[in-house]
């Protein structure tokens, strides 16, 4: 019994003993960590974009060179009134950027101490010629000469600009004072087949029949006239001082006066003679018309440039007393200034 109780309290040693190596096991053993969480995956953040490439600022363009500023010289007959003022107003319309303009009277001409002028702008006849003599061989433009016929024959670098106003201009305007006009005396010297030629067309653009004459003194066109009177209801009167003179202009235009004939003239002091109305040329005119050929000339650009330019604008003068007497409309304006196409 007692050898129980012994084998009874050697197994609860051993068992115990089992105990405390296993407890004594686990305790040498190291713990095991817990396993660690991934991390959480890195957001890919996006390269910034290269800044733009500023392109290299274009180089400015050069300035334009400054134009060439070309000798011109002005020439107007000194015994001429209306011509002074004429070459004034051409050197003022005359850009002082481009050009450098010398103004000066025939009788007092003289070649200039700088380099040849690259035109020559010519006011009246006696201007034509001093500028052929003290300039040979320089183009001429000239203007306010009647007879241009006789300037063309010279020959040479020239051109002109008509001193009359549009002829067919100065006809319609006329029919709007006489409405009835329908037939119209034109006596001219001998030479004028040019401008012959002009008013017989015109003329006849507006309805209009010319009755030519051509003649060879003062007399002879108030004898021609006289012998038209009866059968024309107009007289249309240029400038042409080989076949007019003062006695015949006052004797001239009392006949037409009475056999109520109407007289158009390009002098406005003959209305008080007895003449109906007067178209003369517009000093503005004449000048912006001179420029655009001058500068066409100092160019060089001359190769369709007809010899002659014709104007633009007509400045009218009505005699209104005139106008009753041959019992016209009552004329509202006595003067006015009429431009193509007007």
């Amino acid at each position: 019994m007692r050898h129980d109780g012994r084998h009874r309290r050697s197994i609860t040693t051993t068992l115990a003993a089992a105990a405390m190596l296993a407890i004594a096991g686990c305790a040498t053993k190291p713990p095991q960590l817990p396993e660690e969480a991934p991390p959480p995956p890195v957001a890919s953040v996006p390269e910034p974009a290269p800044p733009p490439v500023t392109p290299a600022p274009a180089p400015l363009p050069k300035p334009p060179p400054a134009p060439l500023r070309r000798d011109v010289i002005v020439v107007f007959d000194a015994d001429t009134a209306s011509a002074a003022t004429t070459a004034a107003a051409i050197a003022e319309a005359l850009p002082p950027q481009q050009y450098r303009v010398t103004s000066v009277d025939s009788a007092n001409l003289a070649p200039t101490p700088r380099s040849p002028p690259a035109v020559v702008i010519a006011v009246g006849r006696a201007a034509v010629d001093a500028a052929r003599t003290e300039f040979p061989g320089r183009p001429i433009v000239f203007c306010q000469v009647f007879a241009y016929e006789d300037v063309l024959k010279g020959g040479g670098a020239i051109w002109g600009v008509h001193s009359l106003p549009p002829l067919a201009l100065q006809l319609k305007t006329w029919q709007t004072i006489d409405p009835k006009l329908r037939s119209i005396a034109l006596i001219l010297g001998e030479g004028r087949d040019m401008l012959a030629a002009e008013a017989t067309t015109a003329a006849a653009n507006v309805g209009a029949e010319m009755r030519l004459e051509t003649s060879h003194s003062d007399r002879e066109t108030l004898y021609l006239f006289k012998r038209l009177a009866a059968q024309v209801d107009g007289l249309w009167l240029f400038p042409d001082n080989r076949v007019l003179s003062p006695t015949v202009l006052r004797e001239l235009l009392s006949y037409a006066n009475s056999h109520s004939v109407g007289v158009l003239t390009l002098n406005e002091s003959l209305l008080r003679w007895g003449a109906l109305a007067s178209a003369a040329s517009v000093p503005a005119d004449v000048a912006e018309t001179v420029r655009v050929v001058a500068e066409r000339v100092a160019a060089g650009k001359t190769q369709d440039l007809p010899a002659m330019t014709p104007l633009r604008a007509a400045e009218l003068h009505v005699n209104p007393a005139v106008a009753a007497a041959l019992g016209l409309p009552r004329v509202t304006e006595q003067h006015w200034v009429v431009r193509d196409p007007d």
